[in-house]
């Protein structure tokens, strides 16, 4: 605020010439507590009483302060020269926050020990012993980065992240000044942006990023880290057939989705159940390693013995860039091998061509193919006729097959002519039912 000069300090000195009085009253006016301006007024009295009074304005504002950077942390402030001024007065810079400030008796002086990426707002006001003037005001911000961290990426997942600053003039060139980003990622140097795709797992630290400005000033960011973490693949089955017979053979395949930079020390490892969530009695169907190209090779090529369901599972092991995997195995998704009951051959052979009155011995034999589980059990019914009158085996029969997959019928020739003997097969859960051909034994008199 302003003060009547009437009411503020002053100093008055008379000096007498003729009838005329010379006054000079120094003072100054007030504001905010503190001068504003410091004023000289010199008056002329004559003997009538008449007075002439000139007034001179003294200590005095700068006017149209401007800022410029001359490094990342020091600010040239300038402004322009007010009219008039007392001799000996100078001007001040003073920073906020923080309270940093230069002096200059011209129109411009640097402040220096400014933080980076900081706002200050410097005001400026002239100054003589303790005297000041009213302050003018300008403003800038401190060129820095504001990015204290970095986004981590996935492995194979597209990546994207910023650097960003503030301050300074002008548009920004960034750079990267120490450290090595993550394989698959890359620096614009205009935007600031890290794009790309990572290709390994790591983590990532010391990276350090530049700032330049327009002016070709530079702040430096404090250190990043960049996490790259293992992908997550997904792995699917398919196998060589959906169904087969006894001893018939099947094997499966895997391929991935999703799979990084496979290190080649990742394995897959096949498996088939009889349960269809893949829990129960697992019989191993190889274990493969996973190349470098991904590329899994296929499993053990397996001999089915017994009819029945069943369900196949790759699981993968992961590796230093991909994260484990197994392909699913649940009631409504799962990978399905039937295994159907096999058609055996059935020949029944005698053991000799007897003289009449003697006994012949006729021998079913139940094959299966190889590697299946020998057929046994099962019904055998025998059917004999011919010539020769006879309808049965006339002396022991075999009605199940035995562990050696034989049944054996034995009769004696009590006629002349031929008997023709033949079987039939129930057949069993691994095996379809199978009728014999007929084998026919001549009895002639002697």
């Amino acid at each position: 605020m302003s003060v009547d000069p009437k009411t503020s300090p002053s100093r008055q000195l008379r000096w007498g010439i003729g009838s005329r009085v010379l006054l000079l009253v120094a003072g100054f006016i007030l504001a905010g507590g503190a001068a504003a301006m410091a004023y000289f007024t010199i008056g002329v009295i004559d003997a009538s009483g008449n007075n002439a009074i000139a007034q001179a304005t003294g200590l005095s504002a700068p006017a149209i302060p401007t800022a410029t950077e001359t490094a990342a942390t020091r600010v040239k402030v300038a402004w322009t020269l007010p009219g008039s001024q007392l001799p000996g007065a100078s001007y001040q810079v003073t920073a906020s926050p923080g309270g940093a400030t230069c002096t200059s008796s011209g129109n411009s002086c640097s402040v220096t020990g400014l933080a980076i990426g900081t706002p200050y707002t410097f005001s400026v006001m002239g100054i003589l012993d303790n005297w000041q003037s009213l302050s003018v005001a300008t403003s800038f911000t401190t060129l820095g980065v504001t990015t204290t961290s970095l986004a981590n990426g996935v492995a194979g997942a597209s990546y994207s992240a910023t650097l960003r600053a503030t301050g300074g003039i002008g548009t920004y060139t960034w750079a990267l000044v120490s450290g090595i980003l993550p394989a698959g990622l890359s620096l614009d140097a205009s935007s600031g942006a890290i794009t790309g795709t990572p290709t390994v797992a790591d983590t990532t630290s010391g990276l350090t990023f530049t700032v330049t400005d327009s002016s070709g000033f530079t702040s430096t960011s404090g250190s990043q880290s960049i996490t790259v973490t293992r992908a997550t693949p997904t792995i699917a089955t398919t196998l060589s057939a959906s169904s087969t017979t006894v001893g018939g053979t099947a094997y499966d395949t895997s391929s991935f989705t999703g799979l990084v930079n496979s290190d080649g020390t990742g394995t897959v490892t096949y498996s088939y159940f009889t349960d269809n969530a893949c829990s129960v009695s697992p019989v191993a169907g190889g274990v493969k390693t996973v190349p470098t190209n991904g590329s899994v090779p296929n499993s053990t090529t397996v001999t089915f013995a017994n009819a029945g369901s069943y369900y196949w599972q790759a699981v993968y092991s992961g590796d230093s860039n991909n994260n484990s995997a197994s392909s699913p195995c649940t009631l409504g998704n799962n990978e399905l091998l039937t295994v159907n009951a096999a058609t055996p051959t059935n020949v029944v052979a005698d053991n000799a061509t007897p003289a009449l009155g003697e006994s012949v011995t006729f021998t079913a034999t139940i094959t299966g193919p190889a590697g299946a589980t020998a057929p046994a059990g099962g019904t055998v019914v025998w059917t004999v006729s011919g010539t020769s009158g006879a309808t049965s085996c006339t002396t022991s029969s075999d009605t199940t097959l035995n562990a050696s997959s034989q049944a054996t019928c034995v009769l004696t020739t009590a006629n002349a002519g031929t008997y023709v003997v033949s079987d039939s097969w129930s057949g069993t859960s691994n095996y379809n039912s199978k009728a014999s051909a007929n084998d026919t034994v001549t009895v002639t008199n002697v």
